[in-house]
């Protein structure tokens, strides 16, 4: 009999602990987003008259944070993030040939490149025309922190609320360009190469959690996501060309080249859109 008690205290011991110690790490999660990334303002931009379009479609992300929920309502968090938009290459294409120029300066940012004037009328009869641009993206990995303010939203706790704010650090990768135009009588080569630069990144996410049990929740999250202008030092911009008659292509006497080496300036801002999963640690 003494046996059989002991046992059960100790069982009702051990529950106790593990069930206090189930309400003490609920604090604590780690948590997983996955979702669309939409490009908004300059970086999703087509016009290169501004010099500052990012031609950024709809990549994706993905998001691993911990978070420490510290007192009351309100907490702590760290998070890893990384994004990527494909370039816009149709956008690109159609861009070179309506001003029928033979310069990258609206996609390099360069102040060095003289730069079609807004109404610059295509080149009569230009021979530069088919533009093929291959397949790039822009990339951008970030480590941030900040806090975050939870609100439960129902009464049995299944919903809740969050409002997370953080600031940190961006490292990003420019697109690597190669864009070609090629007939019976010219070939064209456009080349930029890719660039990395740190910069500072920022975000604000409002979110909904469910709770599917005591560890497990289901999360809903709407990101805004930003950077400062960062500065990719020296990209290389090449351009080759050759144009002949009809019949009497390669002419030497038609070739050029050219090259280009200056700062690009880009800032990144989108809409992430995820959804993930959180866990209690």
């Amino acid at each position: 009999m003494v046996t059989k008690k002991l046992l059960l205290a100790s069982f009702l011991f051990v529950a106790y602990k593990y069930s206090f110690g189930q309400e003490a790490g609920s604090k604590s999660h780690f948590n997983l987003v996955i979702g669309p990334s939409i490009p908004i303002g300059k970086f999703a931009s087509t016009d290169d008259f501004t010099r500052k379009a990012g031609f950024a479609k709809t990549g994706e992300f993905l998001k691993l944070s911990v978070t420490h929920l510290i007192k009351n309502n309100f907490g702590i968090s760290a998070q890893l993030q990384f994004q990527r938009n494909p370039f816009n290459t149709t956008a690109l294409e159609n861009s070179i040939a309506k001003t029928g120029s033979l310069s990258l300066s609206g996609v390099v940012f360069s102040d060095s490149i003289i730069i079609p004037r807004p109404g610059q009328q295509p080149v009569p009869n230009d021979p530069y025309h088919n533009w093929q641009v291959e397949k790039t993206a822009w990339y951008a990995g970030t480590l941030m922190v900040g806090g975050f303010a939870e609100f439960s939203l129902s009464a049995n706790k299944k919903w809740s609320a969050v409002v997370a704010a953080n600031l940190g650090f961006v490292y990003a990768s420019s697109p690597r360009i190669h864009a070609q135009s090629i007939t019976d009588t010219s070939q064209v080569v456009i080349k930029q190469e890719s660039k990395s630069a740190p910069g500072m990144s920022y975000s604000l996410s409002p979110a909904l959690y469910y709770s599917l049990n005591a560890r497990t929740r289901v999360t809903f999250n709407i990101e805004y996501f930003g950077t400062t202008k960062i500065t990719y030092s020296k990209v290389k911009t090449t351009e080759f060309g050759r144009r002949g008659a009809s019949g009497q292509f390669p002419s030497p006497s038609m070739a050029w080249n050219s090259q280009t080496i200056a700062d690009m300036k880009q800032s990144i801002s989108s809409i992430n859109v995820g959804i993930g999963i959180s866990f209690g640690i």
